[in-house]
């Protein structure tokens, strides 16, 4: 009797523990928000939309995709991706816009126009393909010269990072109206912005169109965030702060405006900005890896089809970093192959 009822005790206990786990576990997926620590903003938490953004495999792959490009092999601690990027990006644009918002209720923000701008700082740069900008402006840029002007379009990642934001938006059912979705598109391109808007639009402010990326001042919350995650992962230091600057941030004459005493911590983020290119984004070394990395693209493109595929999305995400893996282990072009040894044999010691 006693070894049956400590073998009923302790199957009460299991059973208890199994429902107690199970709980948590269901409440945990349940949640509507997921809270992540980032290197630069601290906790940052993600709503659900925006949950369901990020776990696509559209988005997923800016895990692949260094926000230096080839800078790591020269500077070992450039190995932050997209995906960091985007995030820090978005928390900060939904930082700026809630305190326009708690400052100005004369604007009349809502909670709607906030999620919107965050979302356009999230998909901001998923149409970004390997090797940073200059798979764009040297390669693409050369390769789709004499094709139609709509797969020119192709070329810029503004233009891609639109396209991809309305596939994720179609393909995942996720809650847009056509117009927000315009919306979306007009923040993250702002250059391709419809000068009047057609009757079914809903006119928006124009400091709206300052946040994510600003073609005004050029002061925006994509540039604030890769300057200071850049300069954190290569070890540089900088005085910027953000924090005092969007709580002092108030719009006039449509226009986010910022006191005069704030012109020094702007200054600094533009000197930081002058002094990443001078001492990183165009280090010498990075420039011929950048040129070298461009050849071998150029000599595999007939094979492997890289621009004559770009305006396939099914074969567009796959441009990741990985790329010169697929390359290395793939083409048969041995001029290609050599290059690649070259690089490797470089830098192995780094």
């Amino acid at each position: 009797m006693k070894n049956q009822s400590f073998i009923y005790t302790l199957f009460n206990y299991i059973i208890n523990i199994i429902i107690m786990c199970s709980k948590y576990i269901l409440s945990d997926l349940l949640k509507d928000y997921k809270i992540i620590n980032d290197n630069i903003h601290g906790s940052i938490t993600l709503s659900k939309l925006a949950n369901l953004i990020v776990d696509t495999p559209e988005f997923q792959r800016l895990r692949n995709i260094k926000q230096l490009g080839v800078a790591y092999y020269v500077f070992i601690g450039a190995s932050h991706n997209r995906f960091e990027h985007s995030i820090g990006v978005s928390y900060l644009c939904g930082l700026l816009m809630k305190n326009i918002k708690e400052r100005q209720p004369e604007l009349y923000i809502s909670d709607r126009d906030i999620i919107l701008v965050k979302v356009a700082g999230l998909c901001h740069d998923l149409g970004h393909a390997c090797f940073s900008h200059f798979f764009d402006d040297y390669f693409l840029k050369n390769k789709l010269l004499d094709v139609d002007p709509v797969k020119q379009q192709w070329a810029h990642h503004e233009y891609r990072s639109e396209v991809l934001i309305r596939y994720i938006i179609s393909k995942y059912k996720l809650a847009f109206t056509e117009d927000e979705i315009e919306f979306i598109c007009e923040l993250i391109n702002v250059k391709n912005r419809q000068k009047k808007l057609p009757k079914n639009r809903i006119k928006r402010p124009e400091f709206m169109y300052e946040i994510v990326s600003n073609n005004k001042s050029g002061l925006d919350c994509d540039k604030i965030d890769y300057l200071l995650r850049d300069t954190r992962n290569i070890g540089l230091n900088s005085s910027f702060e953000y924090t005092r600057l969007f709580s002092q941030a108030r719009v006039i004459q449509d226009t986010i405006c910022y006191p005069d005493e704030e012109v020094f911590n702007i200054y600094e983020l533009f000197h930081l900005r002058f002094k990443m290119h001078k001492q990183v984004y165009q280090h010498p070394v990075i420039n011929q890896l950048d040129f070298m990395i461009l050849d071998i693209l150029n000599l595999v493109d007939d094979e492997l089809k890289i621009s004559e595929n770009i305006n396939q999305i099914d074969k567009f995400i796959s441009y990741t970093d990985n790329l010169i893996d697929r390359i290395k282990y793939t083409t048969t072009n041995i001029k290609a192959k050599k290059l690649i040894e070259q690089i490797e044999k470089s830098f192995k010691m780094l």
